[in-house]
């Protein structure tokens, strides 16, 4: 009898992604994972999506990192409705506007590396923001990065900013 139990519960330890029925009622059905993404770029979306999956998300303020570097990314647009987000790596795309950061007042930690950044205003806002990377994006005006530099902690500053 002991062996009969170990084995039923040996064989439902694999079922925790499936509902369980008694009788044509449920008794236990699975969290969905987190489908309706906003975000406009396919890329950003498509990274978003394999994050979700990869951690279990069931709501969008479970989602705290996001990691989507060199992920063909071209704007971001729609990020802002997974507003718990603390640490954002968005590095070695072709971002070119942050527009998609207003109001992710939860962000700590941003790399923008290596990207196409062309203004800077909506990252003074990020009242939370204590590291922030620009590093290599060339068109990006040194005046705002000396404003952030007052407001952020560390800021990576691209090549022509820190050049004197």
């Amino acid at each position: 009898m002991m062996m009969l139990i170990l084995m039923v519960l040996f064989n439902l330890t694999g079922c925790e992604g499936y509902q369980w029925q008694v009788n044509d009622r449920a008794v236990y059905t699975p969290p969905s994972t987190l489908i309706d993404i906003q975000a406009t770029d396919f890329a950003l979306r498509a990274c978003i999506d394999q994050t979700i999956k990869d951690q279990n998300i069931t709501s969008a303020n479970q989602l705290t990192t996001l990691i989507c570097t060199n992920a063909g990314i071209v704007s971001i647009e729609g990020l802002n409705q997974f507003n718990q987000l603390e640490q954002v790596n968005l590095a070695n795309n072709t971002i070119s506007s942050v527009s998609g950061l207003i109001g992710m007042s939860a962000i700590v930690k941003l790399s923008l590396e290596n990207n196409d950044i062309k203004e800077i205003q909506p990252l003074l806002g990020l009242m939370k923001l204590t590291s922030l990377n620009l590093a290599g994006n060339s068109a990006l005006p040194c005046e705002g990065v000396a404003q952030l530099s007052a407001q952020v902690s560390s800021v990576y500053a691209p090549e022509h900013c820190t050049r004197h």
